[in-house]
């Protein structure tokens, strides 16, 4: 089953963790590491959605559309094209659209979090199986990947399964972050835990 296309042209959205970047024995002071960069869609925020958001004294300022990642919480924040930080206030997963999306409400925040803390935390971003060196906190976005890939990849299947690459490796559409550093070598399946899918089709029956 097809889906609408979605372009995701209105520009790039970062999420962020809210962490406690505060010192050993001092007071608690939060600030924001980033999760993710993703391309967005903007969307127009209907009424009904408007209005239950105001009975939960929320307001919603505005509505995008970006990749599906399961991990991104109402617990996060976001900051758009504009530069301003917003709270997500509701998460949707609209049905039958692949690859898969999310629909976040947002409502902009009046103060911002300090984001000097989490300069230093941000690690690389791959787009294709890493290669030593990385460390710790690096990111891996492996998109869906296709029978070509592999045959085009030079690699035996002897040698993909000594790498330790899984079935759902072998497949992509997942996020990962890097658990163990490795300065040389070669990439190491163990060093990295998945964390979420990213564009992974999703066949529904009709």
């Amino acid at each position: 089953m097809s889906g609408p296309k979605n372009p995701l042209n209105d520009g790039v959205l970062t999420v962020y963790e809210v962490i406690d970047a505060g010192l050993p024995g001092e007071m608690p002071k939060k600030a924001v590491r980033q999760k993710y960069r993703l391309r967005y869609d903007e969307r127009v925020v209907g009424m009904n959605r408007y209005w239950v958001a105001k009975q939960a004294s929320a307001t919603i300022h505005m509505m995008v559309r970006c990749h599906r990642l399961d991990d991104v919480t109402t617990h996060d924040v976001v900051s758009l094209r504009d530069g301003k930080q917003y709270d997500i206030v509701q998460i949707q997963y609209p049905p039958d659209i692949f690859p898969r999306m999310m629909d976040l409400s947002l409502e902009r925040r009046a103060d911002k979090y300090d984001m000097t803390e989490q300069i230093n935390a941000i690690g690389d971003v791959y787009t294709d199986f890493p290669q030593p060196p990385y460390k710790v906190g690096d990111v891996w976005y492996m998109p869906e990947l296709t029978v070509d890939y592999w045959l085009n990849s030079g690699l035996t299947v002897d040698q993909v399964m000594a790498l330790g690459i899984t079935v759902d490796d072998r497949m992509g559409g997942n996020s990962y972050v890097c658990i163990n550093s490795r300065e040389t070598g070669s990439f190491t399946r163990s060093d990295w835990m998945i964390t979420g899918s990213t564009d992974k089709v999703v066949e529904v029956p009709t």
